[in-house]
């Protein structure tokens, strides 16, 4: 039967099942769709946090050299104290992204923070 209207199962049961069938099938891969959005949602944001944590610690590792280099006083450390202390506090907030309220780094456990600072 083509062109056929199936208002309720008994007009057509074999064209009922094939239409209940299609429905779910499609129920199914709109929800496969939403999952392949919402994980390619988290890893971009997990490459672009991780990309910035590689660039806060190439820097902390270009501080740490410049006061190993130096004859440095403990005032000439100061500025170089402050800003690894800053890079930390980065380092940690990046680590503890979010998608959608989830934590990304967190394992299983998104609801709680990756890392805390003490």
């Amino acid at each position: 039967m083509t062109n056929t209207k199936v208002s309720k199962a008994s007009d057509d049961p074999a064209a009922a099942s094939k239409i209940a069938l299609t429905k779910s099938q499609l129920n199914e891969y709109t929800m496969y769709s939403r999952s392949i959005t919402s994980a390619n949602l988290q890893l971009n944001s997990m490459e672009s946090s991780l990309a910035q944590v590689t660039s806060r610690m190439q820097r902390a590792n270009e501080l740490i050299t410049e006061a190993s280099n130096e004859i440095s006083t403990l005032e000439s450390i100061k500025p170089i104290k402050s800003e690894l202390e800053e890079l930390l506090k980065t380092i940690v907030t990046l680590s503890n992204a979010q998608v959608d309220g989830q934590y990304i780094f967190s394992g299983a456990n998104t609801t709680t923070p990756a890392y805390k600072m003490d």
